[in-house]
């Protein structure tokens, strides 16, 4: 019986330090795949960004040449750095995608109209499609970033699926520097299963978060960074934050099921570039992404548990994100900022922030 093995990774920025090769030290493990999928999480322009952040992802059309290299099959691009450079250089990154015949998922534009990508090895066919939390539509319906939302992703998972065995949904959602997926996402992932996706990818998070068998299918609720800008003094022991470690995940696929699947230990070095974990490192990585999947695939996280397990992180970053912004830019953003502060999200939070402090954290240290 013949079968395909797919590769998946989490956040690419295609920067990096001191002019570093960002694929050079895991070239060959990514050649270990039939299909190779990536979060291409940067505008690939030499425009400007165009909007206030405090970390605005750009860069020059010739990196992608990195990724044609290391060997991409298959992109998204419905994440929330893919607009930095506004929609012209949305629209420029699509045609250098396109230009350099490296499909992607995720978002739309008049020129590239197609929203899904159907991608065959060997006679078995899988359909990818790709969404972001925050989706969004620009200049009258003309540019459509693909919106997380159930109704529509079943709609499009129904459209395609006598075209392909197999249906990959790619997902950019969830909290910041959280190890844990919110009970929404996780209903929404075993719903995306129960109507016919066979794997779930996630990203956004810049952290791994819990890998689970579900329903025949298999959900990875953040694959975390992969290649990508992070800071070093939140990689500390003492720290939640583990943004300098990843995920891979390889799915071998029959035309009937999966027939198995594997999460491959990644680690980040400090020129923000990937390599496969050395053997204490993975089996260490092994059994945090164990720890951290069981109150998932067990059930046992009550809503405030994750609020409790997902404030520092949350808090903490977003902090740090709205003082470089208040900084940088004032104006609206003292607004935006008070605004976050009272929000009903963040009630929430200063309860899981309470909570943890009498009661302490289940995440692994």
């Amino acid at each position: 019986m013949s079968s395909i093995r797919l590769l998946a990774v989490g956040d690419i920025s295609l920067q990096t330090r001191n002019n570093q090769l960002p694929f050079a030290n895991i070239k060959d493990a990514l050649g270990e795949k039939d299909i190779l999928f990536g979060n291409l999480e940067t505008a690939l322009t030499g425009r400007e960004a165009a909007v206030e952040k405090s970390v605005a992802l750009t860069g020059h059309p010739g990196r992608i040449a990195h990724m044609k290299e290391a060997g991409f099959d298959i992109v998204n691009v419905a994440n929330n750095h893919i607009m930095d450079a506004g929609i012209d250089g949305f629209n420029q990154t699509l045609d250098t995608l396109a230009e350099q015949n490296l499909p992607f998922v995720g978002g739309i534009n008049p020129v590239h109209p197609k929203a899904d990508v159907i991608l065959e090895h060997d006679s078995i066919r899988l359909g990818f499609l790709g969404y972001y939390t925050y989706g969004t539509t620009y200049c009258d319906g003309e540019v459509i970033i693909n919106s997380v939302d159930e109704d529509t992703i079943v709609a499009d998972m129904n459209r395609i699926s006598n075209e392909c065995h197999h249906i990959i949904v790619s997902l950019h959602w969830g909290i910041e520097k959280a190890f844990y997926p919110s009970p929404e996402q996780i209903g929404l992932a075993h719903s995306l299963i129960d109507n016919g996706a066979s794997v779930i990818l996630g990203h956004h998070p810049h952290v791994v978060q819990a890998v689970e068998e579900y329903g025949g299918g298999v959900i990875a609720f953040s694959l975390g960074n992969f290649q990508f800008l992070f800071d070093p003094c939140e990689c500390t022991p003492t720290l939640d934050s583990k943004t300098n470690r990843a995920l891979s995940l390889s799915v071998c696929l029959s035309k009937e099921k999966i027939e198995s699947h594997e999460v491959i230990p990644i680690g980040i070095d400090d020129n923000y570039c990937p390599h496969l974990s050395d053997n204490a490192e993975r089996e260490k990585m092994l059994a945090f992404v164990d720890a951290i999947s069981r109150p998932v695939i067990n059930r046992s996280m009550s809503r405030l548990a994750w609020y409790s397990e997902i404030a520092p992180g949350y808090l903490a970053g977003n902090f740090n994100s709205f003082q470089r912004r208040l900084k940088k830019y004032g104006g609206i953003h003292y607004f935006q900022f008070f605004k976050w502060l009272i929000s009903p999200f963040m009630l929430m939070c200063y309860a899981g922030w309470i909570r943890r402090k009498l009661m302490g954290s289940n995440t692994p240290r």
